[in-house]
């Protein structure tokens, strides 16, 4: 909250409009409920600045006296508080040019609806947030640095290219075009419905967030600002290629909780990837300093009709020096482990089920490679149903294996006459079956 004098206006003591233009530099639009709202202004001029205030009904009253030139740190803003009546239509006027303007609002009561400061050419810094503004036009506002219109109901908003940092989280965008905006070091977009963002112009960028904002494209140009830092946390990106952005090898980028299955990068200082739909395969590990990964979402399977392959999970080295097994763990969704040799064989990480299941399963996977892969962590498979086709129950006789040859799943020709518990593979008349021997 920014340091201020506060003056409490009485409806009395208009000014005489000869010190100033009749024209409002800044004029802001309010329900007219009763309720006091705040407006905070710093002057663009060390002389004397007089700023006075239309509340809506005409009278034009006391607002401040601003000496020395606003820059927030050894001259402050001097703070205004009033009730808007009549229309609504708060005028504000200065005898000379303002370079800040605020009129927070409280997101949770009533705001303003409407803003105008085109006519505030000299602002430099802006706050318009917690409001129910739907647009801003501030094209006019071409020495503007800095916008704060976070938590209103924008859908549009026109910019000025001076700006380097802008706040429009929280807001009802759909798209956002920063492609002239090429001083921007500090950008947040977070909390909008933002499903494309092409920020590869904004080369300069510092500070960029934009988590919650329904993002499924994302590109990053050529930035090399130095420890960039890139949040993307809470969208729908499937891919992400940060390759450009060589800023980010002393940076931080979080990519939580999207459906990543490709990051295409150079090399990162510190990632979090978590919550994504990387498997112990895909995880992308070298030249990022500092990695997390652990939890990734469930590893999607197709229903198994008899057999799934998950060797493509084996002898990963992931962050290890050198080739880790992989532990596999059969699980039904009510919780009971499943027995190897029992419900189902094993072949390094190729699986074929043996016996019904009623529930559905999921395999859990553990391995060194990913130590952080473990407890509530712990990679896994989407719970899926299982079919085993019983086939021939007792195929022992002559009768019933003539023209047959049985073979083992490693490759072994068996007795199609004496065949064991098991699974075989049997072949007759140029076809082949997959069977299961109880």
């Amino acid at each position: 909250m920014k340091k201020s004098l506060l003056f409490f206006l009485l409806a009395s003591s208009c000014l005489g409009m000869s010190a100033q233009s009749t024209t409002p530099v800044i004029t802001v639009t309010y329900p007219v409920d009763g309720t006091q709202h705040e407006l905070d202004f710093g002057s663009a001029v060390a002389e004397t600045n007089v700023v006075t205030i239309d509340w809506g009904d005409g009278n034009i009253v006391t607002g401040a006296t601003l000496t020395g030139i606003y820059d927030d740190y050894n001259v402050y803003a001097t703070t205004v508080t009033g009730t808007p009546v009549g229309t609504g239509v708060v005028k504000i006027y200065a005898t000379k040019p303002l370079n800040d303007f605020e009129c927070t609002s409280n997101m949770n009561g009533t705001g303003a609806t409407a803003l105008d400061v085109s006519l505030a050419t000299e602002l430099t810094s802006l706050s318009a947030n917690g409001n129910k503004l739907t647009s801003v036009d501030l094209s006019k506002n071409t020495k503007l640095l800095d916008a704060e219109l976070n938590n209103n109901l924008l859908t549009e908003v026109k910019l000025p290219v001076s700006l380097t940092k802008l706040n429009l989280q929280g807001n009802q965008l759909t798209s956002f075009d920063g492609s002239a905006l090429t001083n921007l070091a500090t950008l947040y977009l977070s909390n909008n419905n933002i499903a494309t963002l092409d920020l590869s112009a904004n080369t300069n960028l510092k500070n960029f967030y934009a988590l919650n904002s329904g993002l499924e494209s994302f590109k990053l140009g050529a930035n090399t600002t130095s420890k960039l830092f890139v949040n993307v946390n809470n969208n729908k990106l499937t891919t992400l290629d940060v390759t450009e952005a060589t800023g980010l090898s002393n940076g931080r980028l979080f990519a939580m909780n999207n459906n990543l299955t490709e990051l295409k990068y150079t090399k990162i200082g510190t990632a979090n990837i978590s919550g994504n739909c990387f498997t112990l395969a895909t995880l992308p590990v070298s030249n990022i300093t500092t990695l997390t990964y652990a939890p990734q979402q469930a590893m999607a399977i197709s229903p198994i009709a008899e057999t799934i392959d998950l060797s493509a999970q084996n002898n990963i080295t992931g962050l290890a020096s050198a080739a880790q097994a992989t532990t596999y763990t059969w699980y039904t969704t009510s919780g009971t482990q499943l027995v190897e040799g029992t419900d189902y064989t094993a072949d390094n990480g190729k699986f074929t089920f043996i016996k019904d299941q009623t529930d559905s399963v999921y395999c859990t996977m553990a391995t060194a490679a990913f130590p952080k892969f473990t407890g509530a962590n712990i990679f896994k498979t989407t719970a899926v149903p299982v079919t085993v086709t019983t086939g021939i129950n007792a195929i022992n006789g002559s009768a019933k294996a003539a023209n047959v040859e049985a073979y083992t799943l490693d490759g072994r020709k068996a007795d199609a006459n004496n065949l064991r518990h098991g699974v075989y593979v049997l072949r007759s008349e140029g076809k082949a079956r997959k069977v299961i021997v109880k």
